[in-house]
Order: C-alpha cells, then sequence, then structure tokens
C-alpha cells in the first residue's frame, strides 16, 4: 500500500515555467525601443554590446525583447530568439555568452539610456519647478518609448544574478538621486511644499514608472503628450498651498 506522501507525489503536476501575462503584455516592438535609446543617447548600443554597425547584435536584440515580451524569459529559448531573428541557432552564442547575459545587457543599455536622458535635463539652469517640469516629462517619455524592454527588465529582474543586480540598481539610485536633488531645492527656495521628502519622491516616481506597466501605442496620447501631463499633475502635487 502506497503512503499518502508517495501518492501526493505522483499526482504533482511538473512547474509551469512563469510567463509574462498574456493581458498586459507590451505592443510596440523591440525594434521600437532601441531606435529611442539611439536617438537619446548615441553610442549607448556600442558600449554594450559592440559596435553599432554590427546588424547581427541588432537583430538578436530586438528579437530577444519581443521575445520575452511575449513568452516570458524562462518560457523564451535562445532558439527562440535566433528564429525571430532569422539567424541560425549558433549565431547567438558568437555575441552573447547565454541568454541571461542578453537580458542583462537589455536592462543595462535601458536603464543607462535613461539616466544620460535625465542627467542632461537635469543639467539645465532653470529653476527647481522648471527643472521638475522637464524631469518628469523624460522619465514618462522614457517608460512610454521603452516600455517594452521595461516591463521585462522590472518583471523578470530576480532572474538576474546578485552583481547584475547590483550594476542596475546602482543606475536606479542615480536617477532617484536627481528628483531627490530638485525637490530638496524646490523646498529650500521655497518653490515646493514638501512633506515627507522621500516618501514623495516615491510616490512621484511611482506615478512616473507606472506608464511602462500600461502604455500601449493605440493610445490617443503620445509619450510626450504623456510626459506634459503628468509633469502638470506633479507640479499641483508639489505646489505652496495658497495663503
Amino acid at each position: 500500500m502506497k503512503s499518502a506522501r508517495t501518492s501526493k507525489n505522483a499526482t504533482r503536476r511538473p512547474r509551469r515555467p512563469r510567463t509574462i501575462p498574456t493581458s498586459r503584455q507590451p505592443l510596440s516592438g523591440g525594434s521600437d525601443v532601441i531606435a529611442f535609446a539611439d536617438s537619446i543617447n548615441q553610442g549607448v548600443l556600442s558600449e554594450f554590446f559592440g559596435a553599432e554597425s554590427n546588424n547581427s547584435i541588432r537583430k538578436l536584440v530586438i528579437a530577444a525583447i519581443e521575445c520575452f515580451a511575449i513568452r516570458g524569459y524562462r518560457a523564451t529559448t535562445t532558439r527562440d530568439i535566433a528564429k525571430r531573428a532569422r539567424m541560425s541557432p549558433a549565431a547567438l552564442y558568437v555575441h552573447f555568452r547565454s541568454k541571461n547575459e542578453l537580458l542583462f545587457k537589455l536592462t543595462i543599455v535601458t536603464a543607462s539610456a535613461m539616466l544620460k536622458e535625465l542627467q542632461r535635463t537635469a543639467a539645465v539652469d532653470a529653476s527647481a519647478t522648471e527643472r521638475l517640469r522637464a524631469l518628469i516629462s523624460a522619465y514618462v517619455r522614457c517608460n512610454a518609448r521603452m516600455h517594452t524592454t521595461l516591463y521585462v527588465a522590472n518583471y523578470e529582474f530576480d532572474v538576474l544574478d546578485r552583481n547584475q543586480r547590483r550594476a542596475v540598481v546602482a543606475i536606479r539610485r542615480q536617477i532617484k538621486q536627481l528628483f531627490a536633488d530638485c525637490l530638496n531645492e524646490g523646498e529650500v527656495h521655497g518653490e515646493f511644499q514638501v512633506r515627507g521628502p522621500q516618501h514623495l519622491r516615491v510616490a512621484i516616481m511611482s506615478l512616473c514608472n507606472s506608464v511602462s506597466q500600461w502604455y500601449s501605442a493605440r493610445g490617443t496620447l503620445t509619450p510626450e503628450q504623456l510626459g506634459d501631463l503628468y509633469a502638470g499633475y506633479v507640479l499641483k502635487i508639489v505646489a505652496p498651498l495658497p495663503t
């Protein structure tokens, strides 16, 4: 007679690989993400992927973004990526050591491009109010334009190893600091009324980050229009109360 434990193990179903929920899968293609990253930060791709003229790398990167977005990291094989790129399975290993390295570099490239854009925005000589307006607008625009990769990067973050996660977190901390510095400056000069600056910064950035979770190119507003809209919301939140 079999024990209850043996019987339970015998009927246990194999664990299915986790995939991104179909109803929330991003719509934009990988080529859109890479084109935008190129436009806001010339050279970022060559820094992490080698020469920009290498069309094979570009095709593999675009294919990986789309496969990860549709199927999820675990359910995607290197063969799937190569097939979508219309290349042989062996071609991927010429440029990348593994599927994991591809995911890591996609995450780093997206985060680095966003950081560079926000650093340029923050460097403009303007009041804290105008700087915050520009930062919010740029941040929302980036979240919308690169929403496919950002969604994948956030959803699959735990797949990265400890050192990879540290590298990504280091970039994200720099982005957070840009917003914290702007809010602090505005409070010092009386432009903002800030209560609990750390919590306010988290709330503002969470509002902007959420765009990558729901944005659709089929929507009625462009990323630029969304950026302006969100900037207006945030400035109302931080505005001093009328005396």
